[in-house]
């Protein structure tokens, strides 16, 4: 699939590379044919390699759109991309549970005052710092048995 995608391959004027429009229905079929394969899997993993490698250090965000396009409108491939989707990030999850049990952290983004802005200041470390959460950072003392 690889080698496919790279000899559909063409310089742009706008972006480094594009795929060569008459090169997409080929791309299809070879798409389909590989996901019959015992190593589609990896065939699938390797085209979402190239798509972030073609929207990231190969400058080319349009042929990684088209990739994505290949991938998700092949039946066959969504059984792979399932994997792929998101799950609950840890965060999401604490969040989730501080809910559960009646925990309502505040949420919120330090905010830049007009007066910051004005003077070309930017945001400073304290300003990430939630004074509400400040007793819990800090870290507990170990009492140790015999007073020390």
């Amino acid at each position: 699939m690889e080698n496919a995608v790279l000899s559909a391959l063409v310089g742009a004027q706008h972006e480094r590379f594009e795929l060569r429009s008459d090169q997409l229905p080929r791309l299809a079929k070879t798409l389909s044919e590989a996901l019959t394969t015992p190593h589609a899997a990896e065939e699938v993993d390797q085209l979402l390699r190239l798509a972030v490698a073609f929207r990231t250090t190969l400058a080319s965000p349009t042929v990684a759109e088209q990739l994505r396009e290949l991938l998700v409108r092949e039946p066959a491939a969504q059984v792979f991309l399932k994997r792929y989707s998101p799950s609950a990030s840890a965060l999401d999850r604490a969040r989730a549970h501080a809910r559960f049990v009646g925990d309502r952290p505040a949420v919120r983004a330090p905010t830049l005052t007009a007066a910051r802005r004005s003077a070309g200041e930017g945001l400073r470390v304290s300003d990430f710092i939630n004074p509400g959460q400040q007793d819990r950072a800090r870290p507990r003392v170990q009492r140790t048995p015999g007073g020390q």
